[in-house]
């Protein structure tokens, strides 16, 4: 349920939804929008002189994932032309885009090629990147998740089956009972150790299929320094693609 309350001046939009909690819970998501989750014998007014009391929070926030969207704006192409910034495993590369009789991509040190049969076609270099970002990933994500693996198999985990696709609001998830770890497709976007601290994070709940003391001191084992590696992973946030 969508709802607006004026304060300051300004309206104020949130989403609102009625379900199991004890609390009045507020999230503010990476794309500014306020969320509410609060039991059904909470009121209005009380909702609303939550929100009130927590704009102060809820603008900082707001501010705070503006500041990391504008700095990371390399991470989404827009019009696949020449010269573009995109980042590639953390590094920052240039866009070329080649005229070909073959759609394909190719990549160095500083540069990604897009060679494609008609370059004025967004749609075809978007496919074509796409396609290209994917088969990376996927083959980055096997070596990573292979290289791991040991670890996890002397604790009779056995080894899933990986899986990517685009997510809205994580960075990769496990289904314990399917043997299935699934990652973002956004991934292709950060440094390796990033990559490497969300493998380690999603195997690791094969283990502890939540976010327990003993999830995160496990974590410590498996990684000692996954905090780091956390925090580094936040820069690149809007990488997420919605």
């Amino acid at each position: 349920m969508k709802r607006q309350i004026m304060i300051d001046g300004e309206v104020l939009e949130y989403e609102l939804e009625r379900k199991k909690v004890k609390n009045v819970n507020m999230r503010v998501r990476t794309d500014g929008s306020v969320y509410i989750s609060v039991n059904r014998y909470v009121s209005v007014a009380q909702i609303e002189n939550f929100v009130t009391s927590n704009y102060g929070f809820i603008q900082n926030a707001r501010a705070k994932y503006e500041k990391i969207r504008n700095s990371n704006s390399v991470c989404n192409l827009s019009e696949y032309k020449s010269g573009e910034k995109v980042c590639a495993f953390g590094q920052i590369k240039t866009l070329r885009v080649v005229q070909s009789d073959k759609n394909y991509v190719e990549s160095d040190e500083n540069n990604i090629v897009i060679y494609v049969k008609n370059p004025d076609d967004i749609a075809l270099k978007t496919k074509t990147f796409e396609n290209y970002k994917r088969k990376t990933l996927m083959n980055v994500l096997s070596e990573i998740c292979n290289r791991i693996y040991p670890t996890f198999k002397n604790y009779g985990v056995d080894f899933p089956e990986i899986r990517i696709r685009k997510m809205v609001s994580r960075w990769g998830s496990c289904m314990p009972t399917k043997k299935v770890v699934t990652f973002n497709t956004a991934l292709f976007f950060v440094p390796i150790d990033c990559v490497e601290y969300v493998a380690v994070h999603e195997f690791t709940h094969f283990l502890h299929p939540n976010h327990s003391k003993e999830f995160h001191s496990a974590m410590t084992v498996f990684m000692p320094d996954w905090k780091n590696r956390k925090q580094k992973l936040q820069k690149y946030i809007f990488a997420v693609e919605r």
